[in-house]
């Protein structure tokens, strides 16, 4: 059988679910399970799809998926997990991405991590004729879809001396969204590529009485987990309770605006809601994508020698403990009418009348009495909304983006370079200039973080009243 697919027992796997996730364990411990309520391990490599395009996907090698139902992979294989047009499956080690593939991008959707599953709406579509939501065709990548070094790495010649040493064959990148494309053929091609998701999905038996008092548990657990994640449509419902009035308030100031400015608020609204993933600098931890392996390729292979190879990821942004992530106008993630940037003055001009919406949003839903009556609420008060861009120098609305790594030395953690003395924050890239950094009231949003001066490298700019510490 494929070594990357594994038949288990809860006694063979026990110990490890007691660990990320205690209360399911609890539950199955609680039901005793025969030998016949079996599991299925399956580990996937780096970028492999887990779901694609709608279609549940099990792997033939290192990062090749096929159907259930292929030929390659074993027939009681399938019949073990054709209960569901995706069966419910718990994330064991690393993290996931769930995302929409549009014609030319890609639009990020959730991130789960070690602990978390899916699968549930699906099976109870299957199982209890539950339809709550429309079905899109989603896609699951084993580790981020959504992720992009920060430094400009399209230099052609550069490029092809990456492609000569880990035999990639695509060619240099034109957008953000393509570099996923190069970082999975170089963990495909790298000689230590240990870096894998694992998952642990049940098998067709677990539900065959799920209904039962027996499996009532773990059926209310189900449930519980199906309401949680369709929470992201509860809180649109408590948003468009105010954005009547809100709209109103932009009529009566008279403001120009558009229709990308206001679906980028509704954006930043669900980031900070912790609906939708932002975007935050790769720690060392690796959760999400094997960072070093791709920073060594882009130092060794590529030459990149100015600037840190600082990678971003998707991040969901917490409710419950303070954090920071990123959204840019230059990368936009919006299903529809995103802000186009063309030139610097125009990211400088929208990011001043997000601003003002920001305000008048703000403003209206620390007054309306809807907007205080819910954990919405709540949740704003401690909300920021920074925004920056590398062309300003003395503004009260946008900030330089070179004061973004001493508020946040995640920056600094991201980038493994050996000799990392002479290299640069990559400041001046596309993605920082139109940037909007969400993050939590208590979260340092002033200069608190000695950054080494190499690293900016502030001789560059002649404006010495950015302040950097």
């Amino acid at each position: 059988m494929n070594n990357q697919i594994t038949v288990l027992t809860w006694s063979d796997i026990a110990n490890h679910v007691k660990k990320i996730s205690p209360k399911l364990a609890e539950i199955i411990d609680e039901i005793n399970p025969s030998k016949n309520h079996k599991f299925v391990k399956v580990n996937y490599g780096y970028g492999a799809h887990i779901l694609h395009n709608g279609q549940f996907m099990l792997p033939t090698a290192y990062q090749e998926t096929a159907p259930l139902n292929h030929h390659k992979l074993p027939s009681h294989i399938n019949k073990l997990l054709d209960y569901s047009s995706v069966p419910i499956g718990l994330v064991l080690e690393n993290g996931i991405e769930l995302y929409a593939e549009r014609k030319h991008d890609t639009i990020p959707y959730r991130v789960l991590n070690t602990g978390s599953s899916f699968g549930v709406w699906e099976t109870l579509d299957t199982h209890k004729k539950v339809t709550i939501r429309q079905l899109y065709n989603w896609s699951i990548s084993a580790g981020a879809r959504s992720t992009f070094l920060l430094p400009k790495v399209t230099d052609s010649s550069a490029h092809k001396r990456l492609k000569k040493k880990f035999s990639i064959r695509y060619h240099a990148p034109t957008s953000l969204d393509e570099h996923w494309h190069i970082f999975r053929q170089i963990v495909n091609k790298y000689p230590n590529k240990d870096w894998h998701v694992s998952i642990l999905y049940f098998t067709k038996e677990w539900f065959e009485n799920i209904n039962s008092l027996r499996f009532s548990r773990l059926n209310h657990y189900l449930l519980q987990e199906a309401v949680e994640q369709y929470s992201n449509w509860i809180n649109k419902a408590k948003i468009e309770c105010l954005w009547d009035d809100f709209m109103e308030e932009i009529k009566s100031q008279k403001l120009s605006t558009n229709h990308g400015l206001i679906n980028t608020l509704l954006h930043l609204i669900a980031i900070a809601n912790g609906d939708i993933p932002g975007y935050r600098p790769t720690g060392s931890e690796q959760l999400l994508l094997p960072t070093q392996i791709i920073q060594e390729a882009y130092i060794d292979g590529y030459g990149l020698s100015k600037y840190m190879p600082t990678i971003m990821q998707p991040f969901m942004l917490p409710v419950t403990t303070n954090s920071v992530c990123y959204y840019s106008l230059q990368h936009p993630k919006i299903p529809n009418a995103p802000v186009r940037i063309n030139y610097a003055t125009s990211a400088i001009r929208e990011l001043e009348k997000l601003a003002e919406l920001i305000d008048i949003f703000t403003n209206l839903q620390q007054n309306s009495i809807i907007g205080q009556s819910s954990e919405f609420y709540d949740r704003h008060t401690v909300i920021n909304y920074d925004l920056f861009h590398n062309k300003i120098y003395d503004n009260d609305l946008i900030k330089n983006t070179k004061l973004m790594i001493h508020s946040d030395p995640g920056f600094l953690q991201s980038a493994y370079a050996p000799n990392n003395v002479d290299k640069k924050f990559p400041y001046n890239c596309r993605f920082m200039n139109g940037c909007v950094r969400i993050s939590s009231d208590i979260y340092p949003t002033e200069a608190k973080y000695n950054c080494p001066p190499h690293i900016l490298n502030l001789a560059d700019s002649p404006h010495s009243r950015i302040r950097t510490s």
